[in-house]
């Protein structure tokens, strides 16, 4: 019986070191990934980075996200991308959860949210303010139109005085 004993024994031990060894080996297979990605084999990349979205690894998804979004090393698919970055989101990673939300802002790869056409009053003062905004996105700042428009009515003020000043006839 002890013979059997210690059969199980080694088998828990075996089983023990292949476990612990698995944890290291998905960590350095993340920076192998990212490694390859940094020496532009992203092709290579975009397989391991797959490999270890598919095991859960928030991380992975979150760079296989942005491999999609961007259509390094895969075909540009945003939709495929906001799928990836929600996994990573879910799990609470930070550039993800940042990503996504830029993704439902812009309207890129993600279902058209028609919660102010269906009375959410929350979204329609959000539709509200960027309306009064008067840009779609809500970004900040003077439109080019005005930056252009002020630069030309800067340089015909300075046109129109220098006119005055060469010609005699106008004072």
């Amino acid at each position: 019986m002890s013979r059997r004993l210690n059969g199980w024994q080694r088998l828990w031990v075996i089983v023990a070191v292949l476990l612990l060894a698995a944890v290291p080996l998905s960590a350095q297979t993340f920076d192998d990934a990212a490694a390859a990605y940094q020496r532009g084999e992203i092709g290579v990349a975009a397989k391991a980075f797959s490999r270890l979205a598919e095991q859960g690894h928030a991380k992975a998804q979150y760079f296989l996200g942005f491999l999609y979004a961007e259509g390094e090393g895969v075909p540009q698919d945003k939709a495929e991308a906001a799928r990836w970055y929600r996994k990573a989101a879910e799990q609470g990673y930070a550039e993800a959860q940042f990503n996504l939300g830029v993704m439902y802002e812009n309207g890129e790869g993600v279902p058209e949210d028609k919660a102010a056409e269906q009375g959410d009053t929350d979204a329609q003062s959000n539709l509200r303010r960027l309306a009064q905004e008067q840009t779609p996105q809500g970004v900040r700042g003077p439109s080019a139109l005005t930056v252009f428009g002020g630069l030309l009515l800067f340089l015909l003020v300075g046109y129109l005085v220098k006119f005055y000043r060469e010609h005699p006839r106008m004072k």
